[in-house]
């Protein structure tokens, strides 16, 4: 038998010091449990665990476990003995009993984050490379997109389907205009009191935060549910069944409307490319938005300049005798009132996003000021358009007045107007993806909902799960096609939030009349704005019972969803499992991670 050398033969503390350095070496991310017995204090890797990520997108396939002990005083200590700086990522996923069921925070991907924001941080001590290398939503939005944001979110589906509603409701032509100018004016109301709460309250969740802050975690979370089960899906499901049938009708002949598989095939596709420019990047959301703003606002100039030139040429008949016909019931009138600030909602959009824009106190009120004064005056100047051309039958009987408009007077480029209506709708709902997408996430973020629903993408800093959960909900809504049940569902709903929010705005200006407020109002303005959301909540619950009832329903089911999933302590086992494993997979597949916090 060959005699081989001693030499050739590697010894064991050769062995560990092989393994040693290749442990260096390596970016894997390494487990390390204090309660080790392990006898040598750096013994050969003992165990090894596969992990379902693919090295493709960067996850670690295998972690090992180690007594890292000598090790890391070893690292951490330069040669003149000084600390460095650098820590080992030795935390572990781990099951979490004290916080909301599924808040694995110590994932693999989170641990795979940190080791490469180390590795390119590694000597250098720039505070603001931290805070690009950070994964977190950023400050991109500015005040040209702080306005395009807000006019997107407002000019949606709204001008081109409430129109019919408010007349059938109101009764008459000079009517409907007094509800549209009335219903601007309340919104400027509104825009002025979320603006000191906005400046006073600089956190992204709009209303949802200020009841946080004021009344605590029960009422916030009612309004939680209320957003959640009615308002996110029964808005989103308008704009793009709205979206649908523009983008749809001209392949059908006038009068005939088309058919509802494909609506919300269509509908539904729309959603999910939103949802997908949205998980990509902020400032593609932006930029999306944006243009779509300013696509919707060229089509209401035409139909706006369309109308002027038949008033001009003496089409005045439809304007003789304006209120004949008008409908005084307070119900019939209030639920009028619904249609027209559904159309007017979105200008408290930038409340929802106030972490991610640039200069909030600069920037918010001459946004929302730009923004409201050039919708109202579009908004009027469009109605007044619709019944230049459109006489009251003819509004009626349109399930889409903006093309039966172009259909009367634009002849052969009458097709133009459907194709940009469905821009100005899918301009909302993208908006509407943005706001709402951030409310779960800062609701997530406080503990209201799934822990996942607050993970940020590690590369491109979007909140992935709560945009791909909100896409979800939408879904829910497609139950129905009818628009105006929708709209009669979450305009109750709709009220009821606003009028616990425009309470807060007592609540601090009474409990704390000392704090900081960049910007503060005359008390006039909300008790106005509390008076009137009173009345438009109550009288249409006397004649619309059935909606308000089932909108109540839902409300109420939030209470027991409340105390058992987030009061109590003692959540059910199966329960915790179950969220820890969505959490932990909802990781791997998104390649998200917890929001990394400054400091």
């Amino acid at each position: 038998m060959e005699e081989r050398s001693v030499d050739a033969v590697p010894c064991a503390e050769e062995r560990r010091e092989s393994a040693n350095e290749k442990w260096e070496q390596s970016p894997l991310d390494i487990s390390y449990s204090p309660s080790s017995s392990l006898q040598h204090p750096c013994p050969p890797m003992r165990s090894r665990k596969k992990n379902l990520a693919s090295k493709e997108k960067g996850v670690v396939n295998e972690a090992y476990e180690c007594d890292l002990s000598n090790r890391e005083t070893a690292q951490n200590k330069d040669v003149d003995g000084q600390d460095t700086g650098e820590k080992e990522i030795i935390t572990t996923y781990s099951r979490t009993t004290d916080n909301f069921p599924g808040q694995a925070e110590n994932s693999v991907l989170d641990n795979l984050k940190k080791s490469k924001n180390l590795q390119q941080n590694s000597g250098d001590d720039n505070d603001g490379d931290d805070n690009q290398q950070r994964v977190k939503l950023r400050k991109e939005i500015g005040l040209v997109d702080c306005v395009g944001l807000i006019v997107g979110n407002i000019i949606g589906s709204g001008i081109f389907v409430s129109p019919r509603s408010v007349l059938h409701y109101t009764g008459s032509v000079g009517m409907s205009l007094v509800v549209w100018v009335l219903s601007g004016a309340f919104s400027i109301v509104g825009a002025l009191c979320v603006m000191e709460l906005g400046t006073m309250i600089p956190q992204s969740g709009g209303n949802y935060a200020y009841i946080h802050e004021a009344y605590g975690p029960l009422p916030a979370f009612v309004l939680l549910w209320m957003s959640v089960t009615i308002g996110i899906p029964s808005s989103r499901a308008i704009g793009s069944l709205t979206f649908a049938n523009y983008l749809l009708q001209p392949f059908f002949p006038v009068g005939q409307e088309p058919p509802q598989l494909p609506l919300r095939f269509v509908a539904i596709l729309l959603i999910l490319t939103l949802t997908f420019i949205n998980t990509q990047r902020v400032r593609w959301a932006v930029k999306v938005q944006d243009t779509l703003a300013v696509l919707k606002v060229f089509v209401l100039v035409v139909i706006v300049l369309t109308g002027f030139y038949h008033l001009v040429t003496g089409k005045t008949s439809n304007f003789d005798n304006a209120f004949e016909n008008t409908n005084w019931n307070p119900t019939y009138f209030a639920t009028a009132f619904y249609h027209t600030l559904y159309a007017y909602e979105g200008w408290d959009s930038l409340n929802a996003i106030m972490e991610e824009v640039k200069d909030p106190v600069r920037n918010m009120p001459r946004a929302i000021t730009i923004s409201l004064i050039l919708v109202i005056t579009i908004y009027i100047l469009t109605n007044v358009a619709y019944f230049t051309v459109l006489d009251s039958g003819q509004i009626l009987s349109s399930s889409a007045v903006a093309v039966t408009f172009g259909q009367l007077t634009l002849g052969a480029v009458a097709w133009v107007i459907p194709i940009f209506v469905a821009c100005s709708t899918g301009g909302a709902l993208n908006g509407s993806t943005l706001s709402a997408s951030r409310l779960l996430f800062v609701s997530a973020r406080r503990g209201q909902l799934p822990k996942f629903l607050s993970y940020v993408h590690i590369k491109n800093n979007t909140p992935i799960t709560a945009l791909i959960f909100t896409a979800s909900i939408s879904m829910v809504m497609f139950m129905t096609s009818d628009v105006r049940v929708l709209i009669n569902y979450i305009s109750f709903s709709g009220n009821l939030m606003g009028l616990l929010c425009i309470s807060t705005f007592f609540y601090f200006r009474i409990k704390h009349p000392d704090m900081h407020r960049p910007i503060k109002v005359w008390i006039g303005f909300p008790i106005l704005y509390f008076i009137v959301g009173v009345f438009l909540t109550i009288f249409p619950a006397i004649r619309q019972p059935i909606e308000v009832v089932a909108s109540l329903v839902v409300i109420a089911t939030g209470l027991p969803v409340y105390y058992f999933f987030i009061y109590r302590q003692d959540k059910p086992k199966f329960f915790t499992n179950f969220m820890d494993k969505v959490a932990y997979y909802s990781q791997i597949l998104c390649l998200a991670v917890p929001e990394e916090k400054e400091g």
